[in-house]
């Protein structure tokens, strides 16, 4: 993989734990929806 690609993944990553933390309902919702499936 190339650098380009890893950086955009890891700032993807940082920023889904961002926006996670800022709304952590949401994020509870979410582990809900997977252990129903």
């Amino acid at each position: 993989m190339s650098d380009l690609l890893h950086g955009v993944f890891y700032n993807l990553k940082l920023l889904d734990k961002r926006l996670q933390e800022l709304s952590p309902p949401a994020a509870h919702f979410q582990d809900i929806q997977k252990q129903d499936t």
